[in-house]
């Protein structure tokens, strides 16, 4: 899926990896993780969520103009969110994710870039801070789900 029509946005694919390719680089990041010395510094418990589509980005950029995207989602804890995104964002960018539920409702999380590394190539692991802790843990993105597209509006 390259891009996705939600409402009147649409949300282009910045990442376009395969699921085989998606996995490598997790399965690249958990073991970069486990060798190194301080290990996971986060003190937040956080739930694997590598869901192949269905996340959705929006970047705020200096002067109020939005980038939308579909990113791929790697982990999610009660106080931020780390994702895999096929580009750069700046540690500070203000930011808008949307989730989708088991049951498909989507939730809406604001939030700031805290940190933003680079993998290889145009990929890029993000972590996002939400402005608001989660009460609870009301959602999970399954492993395994791929939002239904939306029909692509035809363009002229």
């Amino acid at each position: 899926m390259s891009h996705w029509t939600h409402g009147k946005n649409t949300y282009v694919d910045s990442v376009r990896l395969s699921r085989t390719q998606f996995a490598e680089i997790l399965e690249d990041l958990e073991r970069s993780r486990s060798q190194a010395p301080d290990g996971n510094r986060r003190k937040g418990d956080r739930q694997a969520c590598s869901a192949v589509a269905g996340v959705l980005l929006e970047i705020e950029h200096p002067g109020g103009v939005m980038a939308r995207f579909i990113v791929r989602p790697r982990d999610i804890s009660r106080t931020g969110v780390g994702f895999v995104h096929g580009g750069f964002v700046y540690k500070g960018s203000k930011v808008i994710v949307t989730l989708v539920m088991l049951d498909r409702e989507m939730i809406v999380l604001r939030g700031t870039v805290v940190r933003c590394r680079h993998l290889k190539a145009r990929i890029h692991e993000i972590g996002m801070r939400f402005n608001e802790p989660l009460k609870a843990d009301p959602f999970a993105v399954p492993a395994e789900a791929e939002v239904e597209p939306a029909p692509a509006k035809a363009e002229a």
